[in-house]
Order: C-alpha cells, then sequence, then structure tokens
C-alpha cells in the first residue's frame, strides 16, 4: 500500500493502512483467500497468487466516534484510490481499477465513514480475485 505525498504524509496515514489490512483480512478467509500483507515484513510466498497493489491519491479520515460525536462537523469521508491486480510468479498486471467513495455528512451520524468506505472497496477487490 502506497499513495501520493498528501496521503502518505497525513496524520492518519497509518489509521487508513490499518483499516485496510483488517478490511482485507476480514473479506479474505470467508473467500477463501489467504491474505499475507507484504507491506508489514510478511516473507513473500511462492506458488499462484494475486499481488494486490493499493495507491491511495487522497482521502479525508472520519472514524464512526468522530462522525456521532460531531456529526456533520467531521466533514465528508471519502477516498481516492487505485488497485492494480499482478501475477504473483510472473509478476504481470493482469487489472487495474479505479476506486473513488465519498460520504455526505448530512446525512448525520448515518454517513459511511472510512472504515465502511474501505470495507466496501475490499469487498470488490475480494470479488475481482475470487468472483464466487
Amino acid at each position: 500500500m502506497t499513495g501520493s505525498k498528501v496521503a502518505t504524509t497525513s496524520s492518519d496515514w497509518p489509521r487508513v493502512q490499518t483499516e485496510w489490512r483488517e478490511a482485507m483480512q476480514g473479506a479474505s478467509n470467508p473467500a477463501g483467500l489467504t491474505f499475507i500483507d507484504e507491506t508489514a515484513g510478511m516473507a513473500t510466498q511462492s506458488g499462484a497468487g494475486t499481488v494486490v497493489d493499493v495507491y491511495v491519491d487522497d482521502y479525508h479520515f472520519v472514524s464512526q466516534g468522530a462522525r456521532i460525536a460531531f456529526g456533520i462537523m467531521t466533514g465528508n469521508a471519502f477516498m481516492q484510490a487505485k488497485v492494480t491486480f499482478r501475477d504473483l510468479q510472473t509478476d504481470q498486471v493482469f487489472g487495474e481499477r479505479a476506486y473513488n467513495t465519498k460520504s455526505s455528512a448530512w446525512e448525520g451520524i448515518f454517513a459511511p465513514t472510512t472504515d465502511r468506505q474501505t470495507r466496501a472497496i475490499v469487498a470488490d477487490v475480494v470479488k475481482q480475485i475470487n468472483p464466487r
């Protein structure tokens, strides 16, 4: 997982990375996939597999607690990201997909927060890998 300078220098960047890791882990297991986070220093695996490269161009992080406590004052949660799918063995790119999510703070405490947006994106990423 990488991103633009705007994204990676934000104080919330570690939280965004954690949200992605947790969402990928949570969505991979029920789909029968094994998730390995290469950015966390895990050993590179061999054999068949898909490498998912995530590039976050920009985002505004809004937590559930902030949304409940501050409502519309938290602003709109959004994420602009590009996901590239590569073959683990050949390193060949076989797909790319852009994701742009945005909530409306005017929905109040029920407006999607960053964690919900991330889970929705990750669910689609997993579906691209394992469409069953």
